[in-house]
């Protein structure tokens, strides 16, 4: 279904890409896809197990999303958000990378 979706409204959403913006999109898809594991598998939702657990993985929601969106390489908008201009988008991507890097690092296996 998604990838119909993705297809079919290629660059046609308009919507904001700042990063307040995007950080705001990937909660949302994070806890869209948590709610459905937890909705499919919760012994008091499906009392008498009915339905499988279904567990959606984000990546493709995300890249959905990604794809769905109209991004204008030439035009440089004002930022919207108050956030964008306290916190410059460079300033943000490092500080997530690092966490990232710090959680994949602890997420190793010992040597």
């Amino acid at each position: 279904f998604l990838l119909v979706v993705m297809y079919v409204k290629l660059h046609s959403l308009h919507i904001s890409l700042e990063w307040p913006a995007l950080m705001s999109y990937s909660i949302g898809i994070a806890t869209f896809c948590e709610m459905i594991h937890f909705l499919s598998s919760d012994p008091n939702v499906d009392p008498s197990d009915l339905c499988d657990t279904l567990h959606l993985e984000v990546l493709l929601p995300a890249f959905t999303l990604g794809a769905i969106t109209y991004h204008d390489e030439n035009a440089h908008p004002e930022d919207k958000f108050t956030l964008s201009k306290k916190f410059p988008a460079a300033k943000v991507k490092v500080c997530l990378s690092a966490v990232f890097m710090v959680l994949v690092g602890f997420s190793m296996p010992p040597l």
